[in-house]
């Protein structure tokens, strides 16, 4: 066979290519959900809660000051009444960001909800972005081809 100069690039070529596959599993499984969102009924629900909440993240003296959005909101379908919160999830904002975010969503306001209609329980109140979809997929589109081309050149050293 070859030398480990030809084989250590094989076998982090490999290893990509394989990294790459579960990216492309996950990305597909966003494009699903992203498309499946983007189809669910909407309903009218309100906001109940909108506020700034101050988060101190990991103790790193360089990300002193974080705040998290909590908007949490109610929504009715079929008679039943389901509530849910929106950017909970989501990582820490500047505060001005998390404010001009929570001043969108004041409390009592009435907003369109997008729920799942097999599990109404599941549902958002901001669409994801398609930048939630072609990011995954750009990832994973990259990692293999420079895992392909490690490979490719691997084994053109060992012929």
């Amino acid at each position: 066979m070859g030398n480990l100069s030809t084989l250590g690039p094989l076998l982090i070529g490999l290893t990509l290519v394989v990294m790459a596959v579960r990216l492309g599993t996950k990305a597909g499984q966003r494009i699903r959900e992203w498309r499946a969102i983007h189809a669910w009924p909407t309903v009218s629900g309100t906001i109940t809660h909108s506020r700034v909440r101050y988060s101190a993240p990991y103790d790193d003296p360089d990300f002193s000051h974080a705040y998290l959005p909590v908007i949490r909101y109610s929504y009715t379908v079929d008679g039943v009444t389901y509530a849910d919160t929106a950017f909970a999830d989501e990582d820490l904002w500047p505060e001005a960001d998390a404010v001009r975010l929570v001043e969108q969503y004041p409390l009592n306001s009435v907003v369109t909800v997008r729920y799942d209609p097999h599990a109404p329980r599941r549902s958002v109140l901001v669409l994801p972005s398609p930048a939630d979809v072609v990011q995954p997929v750009a990832l994973a589109a990259l990692v293999l081809a420079v895992g392909t081309v490690l490979m490719l050149v691997s084994v053109l050293r060992l012929v």
